[in-house]
């Protein structure tokens, strides 16, 4: 009797089991990559999301992709997140989102509107990209244009790789290192910021043999401009394309990279173009008769890549020359990032970390009144740069 009940039991609690609990059907499901939010005037959370249309029947594959914007608000994020789903006919899939934007009165107030809802969302990964909208508003960004670009966070994601590695400025921030600099003492995030700006678009020349008869378009294109600094729980100001540059040559998890340009030693209205074949950064505390010092050590390897300007420069004789260029063209950008930080008094460059690690009787200290502290902290810094190959495949010549 006992072994026939056990069995029974066995039986029922099967039909109590299910591994699809939250099973969301493809066709009645909506694919979203990136989402921005935005506080309005009258305090409701504007919530925005570009959701990509599903073909109709027959034409899958056809290249082109249709997308539309759609928009909520309330006076949380949950809630207008909870209105959007409900006003569509098909459920956005969250997980899918890899780009973040938040908007410039969002952040410029108080940012624990947004941090729970970031960091208890189970239906959003940790990798998402944060971008601020700087400008222009994350529901105007969402339905610009992006060049060769259907799916916007995607584009966006990739936009900021290949500027970093292509160019050497803006460096990334996901939204679990933005939370966890926003958490820590000692340090603060920063942001890459994007704005709307107008490109003209020539269409096709019309069939009258006119190579310019073409008619020119304008369209609002998303680009990357500056980087937004916060400090506490708000953001508060930002950082240019110079300072900007100098923040990679401190902060940046890719240590290779990028071009620049730096002075020619032969005459001052002359330019070179420097790639950044690999450098590497040291930040260490200084502590001399109780007062502190930052010593910075930046050792770089480079390419001479290219110059604007007729002459033989690149010789054994000049290459020490061309070198403290280089050297002294990082520094600026360095110390012009580290200015900005002080005169904002925003810690982005994590030295409270530093000195936490290597001084923590001295951090104990300090950590009280850091915010005050941190603008005072002096600095040296130290460049070594080594030119290691050259892109010139000839010497230079005018052309006729």
């Amino acid at each position: 009797m006992l072994k026939n009940s056990l069995q029974l039991i066995c039986i029922l609690s099967l039909f109590m089991l299910s591994g699809c609990w939250d099973l969301q059907e493809i066709n009645d499901s909506a694919i979203t990559t990136a989402v921005g939010i935005e506080r309005q005037d009258d305090d409701k959370i504007a919530f925005s999301t570009r959701l990509i249309r599903p073909l109709p029947p027959g034409e899958a594959g056809s290249g082109e992709v249709e997308w539309v914007v759609a928009t909520a608000s309330d006076y949380s994020v949950a809630m207008a997140a909870r209105r959007l789903t409900l006003s569509l006919s098909k459920v956005p899939e969250w997980s899918h989102v890899k780009t973040f934007i938040l908007g410039e009165k969002l952040v410029g107030q108080d940012l624990s509107l947004i941090i729970d809802f970031m960091t208890r969302n189970r239906h959003l990964r940790p990798d998402i990209n944060l971008l601020i909208a700087s400008q222009s508003s994350p529901e105007e960004l969402l339905s610009s244009y992006l060049p060769q670009v259907t799916e916007l966070g995607g584009g966006l994601n990739d936009i900021l790789k290949l500027n970093e590695k292509q160019l050497g400025i803006y460096v990334g921030t996901t939204m679990e290192e933005f939370t966890y600099k926003l958490m820590t003492p000692g340090i603060e995030p920063v942001v890459p910021q994007i704005t709307l700006e107008m490109a003209q678009e020539k269409s096709p020349p019309e069939k009258t043999g006119d190579k310019n008869s073409g008619n020119t378009n304008n369209k609002n294109v998303i680009i990357l401009k500056g980087m937004a600094v916060f400090k506490g729980e708000r953001m508060v100001g930002a950082m240019n394309e110079t300072e900007s540059r100098g923040y990679r040559w401190l902060n940046s998890s890719s240590q290779a990279g990028g071009l620049f340009n730096a002075v020619s030693p032969s005459h001052e209205n002359e330019h070179i173009t420097l790639e950044i074949v690999r450098f590497s950064t040291k930040t260490r505390p200084q502590l001399s008769s109780n007062n502190l010092k930052m010593i910075i050590e930046i050792d770089s390897d480079l390419g001479f890549y290219e110059q604007d300007f007729v002459s033989d420069i690149l010789t054994l004789e000049t290459k020490t020359q061309l070198q403290e260029a280089a050297n002294q063209e990082i520094e600026k950008q360095v110390a012009a990032c580290i200015n900005k930080a002080q005169f904002l008094g925003s810690d982005v460059l994590g030295w409270g970390r530093i000195l936490q690690e290597h001084e923590p009787d001295k951090w104990k200290e300090m950590s009280d009144a850091w915010a005050e502290q941190f603008p005072l902290v002096e600095y040296e810094i130290h460049i070594k740069s080594n030119i290691i190959r050259t892109m010139l495949t000839s010497k230079s010549f005018y052309f006729k």
